[in-house]
């Protein structure tokens, strides 16, 4: 008779939670940028236009390092998933509110 073999996990890939991290300061920016645009009433140009861009390639780089953390053995993959996914939801907003907004 076969044993059934656990094993609990807890060990965390480093890229994984700066993966977690990153898209929360994503959107966190994504927020920020909102409330900055109702301020100005629409009128935020350059500086609105600046913290979209690097938090959209935060969000990239987030989801390249949820991406490389999928590929390390022996770690908690339920952590580097939601880094991956929530990093990945947050570059197709950031690219799709980039694309809208060109003239």
């Amino acid at each position: 008779m076969a044993k059934n073999k656990y094993t609990f996990i807890k060990k965390v890939a480093p890229a994984a939670k700066e993966s977690l991290i990153l898209s929360t300061v994503s959107l966190g920016l994504l927020v920020a940028d909102v409330i900055i645009s109702c301020a100005m009433k629409g009128n935020g140009g350059a500086l609105l236009g600046a913290i979209g861009l690097f938090a959209m390639l935060v969000a990239m780089y987030g989801f390249y390092l949820g991406i490389r953390a999928i590929s390390d053995r022996g770690t908690n993959y339920l952590i580097t998933a939601l880094g991956t996914i929530f990093a990945g939801i947050m570059s197709i907003i950031w690219l799709g509110v980039f694309f809208l907004g060109m003239p």
